[in-house]
């Protein structure tokens, strides 16, 4: 998804920074998880300003895998992501 996004993209519109602290095996559907990563990426980068810095972090969380996309856009009101959250 990074290497996707990175050429979807022209190099000097945005900072893309990428760290992973684990090694976990993790069971999952790969063209399903390119696709969420990708769809972040491209949102983060649509919705930010005209300083792009966005990151990618992969972490273990109590036994479990982590991957968190992040950038410096302004973000969501609590109230829109209350609207946004599915039960």
């Amino acid at each position: 998804a990074v290497a996707r996004f990175r050429s979807m993209v022209p190099p000097d519109e945005v900072q893309l920074t990428v760290s992973s602290a684990s090694d976990r095996p993790v069971r999952h559907d790969p063209k399903a998880l390119n696709g969420v990563i990708l769809n972040l990426l491209t949102n983060a980068y649509k919705y930010t300003g005209r300083e792009k810095r966005l990151t990618v972090d992969i972490s273990d969380d109590d036994g479990h895998v982590v991957v968190a996309v992040g950038d410096n856009g302004i973000g969501l009101t609590p109230a829109e992501i209350a609207d946004r959250i599915v039960a």
